[in-house]
């Protein structure tokens, strides 16, 4: 019992450190280019994610289907003014397995998302990236930080 009990904790530990490893790693490449532009940008890291914004407002928005078609419900969403932005990258198990081809720029009414995803090398895991900024947000940062983010594999 106590041999099963200790093999389930080092294997709990090699996972939460595989997994810091590659928050580590994400961290360590785009938090020196916020800084850089916006230091006073919020940064919040969880286990399993790393979030950065500067900018952001609520808008009322409608919500879009796969197919395109614009729901006639409106909600609340959080998204990044004119010259803001968030960035979001979460740790997902598995490979990415989503119906949108990556990487790609999805336009909406007031902002654009890019959208990635980058296997976590030795891992079954991806990282899933979220990049929304506002139309005037400055070309050198958007420039940098996308170069920063770790890229999706063929």
């Amino acid at each position: 019992m106590m041999l099963k009990t200790l093999l389930l904790l080092v294997v709990t530990l090699s996972t939460v450190c595989a997994e810091d490893a590659a928050l580590d790693g994400v961290q360590r490449a785009v938090a020196p280019v916020i800084r850089q532009y916006f230091p006073e940008a919020e940064v919040k890291r969880t286990d399993t994610s790393y979030i950065a914004k500067h900018g952001v407002m609520q808008f009322t928005v409608h919500g879009q289907s796969k197919t395109g078609e614009i729901a006639a419900q409106t909600h609340q969403e959080e998204g990044p003014n004119y010259r803001g932005f968030i960035l979001d990258i979460a740790l997902q198990d598995g490979r990415y397995q989503g119906a949108a081809v990556i990487p790609q720029h999805l336009k909406r009414p007031y902002w654009t998302t890019f959208i990635d995803a980058a296997a976590v090398a030795g891992e079954d895991k991806h990282l899933w990236i979220r990049f929304s900024y506002g139309g005037r947000l400055d070309p050198e940062f958007q420039k940098a930080l996308l170069a920063a983010l770790p890229k999706s594999l063929p």
